[in-house]
């Protein structure tokens, strides 16, 4: 073995030992993944409805070795890109069930708004996107194990800004209109040419559901949330009127001014999305 020595002293040292590297991670097969996605979603939805109707219809989901997921609204298509998550073990694993519910969720609220959907762009796209990562969120802790209740309250806050998944995190938290500054673009991770910053304020929607959810309970959240959407929800609903569509809906389960209906009041409150005026 060389003997190394320091230059300014001579001292002799031994070269310490290079760490070995982490093992690869064994890529996993999606498909089931995804199927056990699909499988929370319908329980959820079923779960939540009067008459026990998932909501979903047909879900033709595909699964690609791409890394973008989207639903389609014209072929009406959930597709699931899989490439990277295959190879993350755990982590991945959780990211497609989070990210399969979190499509469906779209199909769900499009249907629900009419004919074409909630508008993907501006204010609409932006509650589109809240609302489909608070839906996924929903049913990992509503139908999951453990671990995937763990990561389902973990989805819904959108204040961290350090996580190993694909989310929607670091986002804005209180909703001041037409205000996304570059800040912003950059710690959502998306562009300039994010349909009017859908994946940005989304943290809005998600942070008055996170305090609701906290309130009263990840079930009654959810509650709240799909008696809003099936009663309320059009193509081009917004902020205010969706937070007066839960508050609403909080109405028809509780009474007026029930204490449920005042822990939605507060948290869009606390979202600036509604004020004391």
């Amino acid at each position: 073995m060389q003997i190394e020595r320091d230059p300014n002293t001579g001292t002799a040292s031994t070269p310490s030992a290079t760490p070995a590297p982490a093992p690869p991670v064994a890529p996993f097969d999606p498909q089931p993944v995804v199927d056990r996605g699909i499988t929370l979603a319908r329980r959820m939805y079923a779960r939540l409805d009067p008459a026990g109707d998932d909501g979903l219809g047909r879900a033709r989901v595909k699964v690609h070795g791409g890394s973008n997921s989207f639903f389609n609204r014209i072929t009406r298509t959930v597709n699931i890109g899989a490439g990277e998550a295959v190879t993350k073990g755990e982590t991945g694993r959780l990211e497609l069930l989070e990210t399969t519910v979190h499509e469906l969720t779209h199909k769900w609220m499009d249907t629900r708004a009419g004919f074409g959907g909630l508008v993907y762009a501006g204010a609409p796209g932006r509650l589109s996107e809240g609302l489909s990562q608070v839906m996924a969120g929903a049913a990992l802790v509503l139908e999951g194990d453990a671990a995937e209740q763990a990561h389902g309250w973990f989805l819904l806050d959108p204040r961290g800004k350090t996580a190993p998944m694909r989310s929607e995190f670091g986002r804005p938290t209180k909703y001041v209109p037409l205000s996304v500054t570059m800040d912003d673009v950059r710690a959502s991770g998306f562009t300039m040419s994010d349909n009017g910053y859908v994946h940005v304020h989304s943290g809005v929607i998600q942070a008055a559901h996170l305090d609701i959810a906290r309130a009263l309970g990840m079930e009654e959240m959810a509650r709240i949330t799909t008696d809003a959407a099936r009663t309320s929800l059009t193509q081009l609903t917004g902020f205010r009127a969706w937070a007066d569509a839960t508050l609403e809906a909080a109405e028809r389960r509780h009474g007026a001014g029930s204490a449920q209906q005042r822990a939605v009041l507060d948290a869009w409150r606390a979202a600036k999305v509604l004020t004391d005026a």
